[in-house]
């Protein structure tokens, strides 16, 4: 016994003899300030990690090549560390080094300029107005403005004048991205509403739509039928419109799907759709004169004997609290439930919940940048939350209106699409960041070769369609890129490399290349990766819009968006 044990000690002892000495240095990442920064502040945050591959056992700075001083840390594999410092007026040489148990030293150095008379801020803040849209006409005179107002520093106030009036006051929570929402009384006949930003400079931003009151006046609201959100159109489907569960129009889809409404009122408006052999399809919540244009999605019947009816949801918070028309912050607690007492094919198949993203048909309006939820079989989803990948991009810090879109399918591919309007407040800090354009964007047309909606498509024909001229972002579709039961969208993916993280990328359209049409917006989001292959790029956002059509030159560019606006360049 005595001879194995110090047989095992000798063992012991060689092997630890034969370990090699730990040479490894830690590495060192300073995450702010920038290197290169000029600051109007004396006191300053120092932040990054450090690591190492046994322990990081302790870290110090240097000020200017001064004595060293020790950082608080845990120890561990990967540190954080944060420190605050004074600088000198002028630049600053900070250094960051890090130490592993066997002494080895990783650094880091950035410089920064301490300058306490910086250039005057003489940029004006920039306004969108989206809503109502410029030339429009309303048949009431209330009318509810909203948009939005970007500077380099903050937008200190928002006002607003009527046909060249007094300005008026809005009620806003200061910031470099703000949105507003106020509403006006028109005068008979043309009015000009003129919104004003300014920033704590006093620099002023304007923006003016012109809206016609006429109280006699109509509206119209026109569409298409498809059979999947980029599939085929749905030819002579009867087409009801209800207004408060009044019918107060029907027509016919034409052979490329379209059908029109008009001499409409404002309100909110139900839009049904039957074909013998294909299965129901509504779309609740529709806002005339706010929404002009809809696509319905109507699906061969799975038993053409079977009931056409679409389920009936009962959309809340919690099962008893209206979701519509609610305020809510950073999160939006739901709840779906089908009204079991109403007429459907059960069993369910799936209900989708998205924010503004329009759900329902599979992968085709999903991007590398969000997600949404998914509820297969099942006729209540309990209670539920849409946050974090959910959200991101939409909503502001002072709130915006935004729609929740539901979407179901019971047994038969009956569908039920909802739209309900919330106040969405976003916290998210990466609306304050300065961002840059995105870059690298390229457009590629893909056609599959059967039906995808949301069941699984194993074997797609891909079409791959040229970009046109070699620029990044333009393609022409082929005219035979659609042939006959297929399903054609386009996939835009870019790159994002640089270091401020942006709070949404917003997709734009155009056709000449020079008046752009918002066709999408996710989640921002930066990869350090850029491939050279387009179909490796980290993001992406797949444009499956009914309207793209064969033969057609089609422009795409993406918008970072933070506190300001970088485009891409083509």
């Amino acid at each position: 016994m005595r001879k194995a044990l110090g047989l095992g000690l000798l063992l012991g002892a060689l092997l630890l003899a034969g370990c090699g000495q730990d040479t490894v240095k830690p590495s060192v990442t300073i995450t702010a300030p920038q290197d290169g920064a000029t600051v109007n502040q004396d006191t300053l945050t120092v932040q990054g990690t450090a690591q190492d591959n046994v322990r990081v056992n302790r870290i110090t700075y240097q000020l200017n090549n001064g004595q060293e001083q020790e950082v608080p840390i845990t120890p561990g594999t990967s540190v954080n560390f944060a420190f605050t410092l004074t600088l000198q007026q002028g630049q600053n040489t900070i250094t960051v080094h890090a130490y592993d148990q066997a002494n080895n030293k990783g650094s880091a150095t950035v410089q920064v300029t301490y300058d306490p008379t910086p250039a005057p801020d003489t940029q004006k803040p920039t306004i969108t107005i989206t809503q109502p849209q410029d030339g429009s006409t309303v048949n009431t005179p209330q009318v509810t403005v909203q948009g939005s107002a970007q500077d380099n520093t903050q937008v200190a106030r928002i006002t607003y004048q009527l046909n060249g009036g007094q300005e008026q006051q809005i009620t806003i929570t200061p910031g470099p991205n703000v949105s507003f929402q106020f509403q006006v009384t028109l005068q008979q006949g043309q009015n000009t509403i003129t919104v004003h930003a300014y920033d704590q400079a006093n620099n002023k931003g304007s923006a003016t739509v012109q809206v016609t009151y006429d109280p006699t006046a109509v509206h119209n609201l026109s569409g298409t039928v498809v059979s999947e959100y980029a599939g085929g159109p749905v030819a002579g489907s009867t087409l009801k419109l209800y207004k408060n569960g009044n019918l107060v129009a029907t027509t016919l889809s034409g052979a490329d799907g379209s059908f029109s409404f008009g001499t409409l009122a404002p309100g909110t408006y139900r839009l049904e759709a039957q074909k013998p052999g294909m299965a129901g399809s509504v779309l609740e919540g529709i806002r005339v004169p706010e929404m002009t244009s809809v696509t319905l999605i109507q699906r061969q019947a799975f038993d053409a004997t079977a009931t056409t009816t679409p389920p009936t949801l009962l959309i809340t918070q919690d099962g008893t609290q209206s979701l519509e028309g609610g305020t809510f912050t950073n999160t939006i607690p739901f709840r779906v439930q089908v009204d079991t007492t109403k007429d459907y094919v059960r069993p369910m198949r799936y209900i989708y919940v998205a924010l503004g993203r329009t759900p329902g048909s599979a992968f085709i309006t999903n991007s590398a940048t969000w997600t949404r939820q998914v509820f297969s079989n099942v006729e209540d989803t309990g209670n539920r939350a849409l946050s974090g990948a959910n959200v991101a991009g939409f909503g502001s810090a002072s709130g915006e209106t935004v729609y929740v879109e539901v979407v179901a399918y019971d047994f038969n591919l009956n569908r039920s699409h909802y739209l309900i309007p919330i106040t969405f407040k976003n916290t998210s800090a990466n609306q304050n960041n300065n961002v840059s354009s995105p870059t690298r964007v390229a457009a590629t047309a893909i056609t599959l070769s059967r039906a995808v909606g949301f069941f699984s498509v194993k074997s797609p024909t891909t079409l791959k369609v040229p970009v046109a001229k070699g620029t990044m972002g333009e393609l022409t579709l082929d005219p035979e890129a659609v042939p006959e039961g297929s399903n054609l969208y386009v996939e835009v993916r870019w790159c994002y490399t640089a270091t401020a993280t942006p709070f949404a990328f917003d997709i734009e359209r155009s056709t000449d290349g020079t008046n752009w049409t918002r066709v999408g917006t996710v989640g921002g989001a930066r990869s350090s990766s850029c491939p050279d292959n387009p179909l490796d790029r980290p993001f992406f956002f797949r444009d499956a819009s009914p309207d793209l059509t064969p033969g057609q030159t089609y422009y795409y560019r993406v918008v970072a968006r933070g506190a300001n606006r970088a485009e891409s360049q083509r």
